[in-house]
């Protein structure tokens, strides 16, 4: 990235410099810059944080476990039994919830 501490379009700071102006100016090459405007990652940073999440096997950044390896856990028997048919319901609307 060439832009790490503005973002690609104009801020106001009577609107706490978080969010583009209307009809303001936007940059010409979103890519190179973290921020789209002052509080918001641009495609390109979201792209990474997306891929490092999904399948970085560093526990600094996804722990226990990325996206990937959760996505393909087969649920255990017991486990199994702990989540709620479509039917049940956590509110006991009177009754007792076993």
């Amino acid at each position: 990235f060439e832009v790490v501490a503005s973002g690609c379009c104009e801020t106001s700071t009577s609107s706490g410099g978080d969010v583009c102006v209307e009809n303001g100016t936007v940059c010409d090459d979103r890519s190179v810059y973290v921020y789209f405007d002052g509080g918001h990652p641009t495609d390109r940073v979201n792209a990474i944080l997306s891929q490092l999440v999904y399948s970085s096997n560093l526990t600094s950044i996804a722990y226990p476990f990325n996206v990937q390896q959760l996505a393909s856990i087969n649920a255990s028997a017991s486990a199994s039994s702990a989540i709620l048919e479509p039917s049940e319901s956590l509110v006991s609307h009177g009754r007792d919830v076993q």
